[in-house]
């Protein structure tokens, strides 16, 4: 069984203290640093939306294209597009 586990950074703000200081998926006191993560999991990008893959994917089965610290493409499974064409996707999506 294969899964993707992931939250958003602007749903967990809500109901946060006026400082808005939280990251997603924090536990404990912020010094810590120790973070909610699914088991087993490979993590496909961090902060502030993280995403993780969940079961028995392949490294050959994930990309994931960055062109910013907020902006991230994951395909899963396979693909026959070249990095670039991916990120050129990307930017046209926004």
């Amino acid at each position: 069984m294969r899964w993707l586990v992931g939250w958003s950074s602007i749903a967990a703000h809500f109901g946060t203290s006026a400082t808005g200081a939280v990251t997603a998926g924090t536990i404990g006191e912020a010094h810590e640093g120790r973070t909610v993560h699914p088991v087993g999991s490979q993590l496909l990008w961090g902060d502030p939306d993280p995403l993780w893959a969940v079961g028995d994917w392949r490294p050959d089965e994930i990309r994931v294209i960055s062109v910013d610290p907020f902006t991230h493409l994951a395909v899963l499974g396979c693909c026959a597009a070249t990095d670039e064409q991916l990120r050129v996707g990307l930017f046209a999506a926004r």
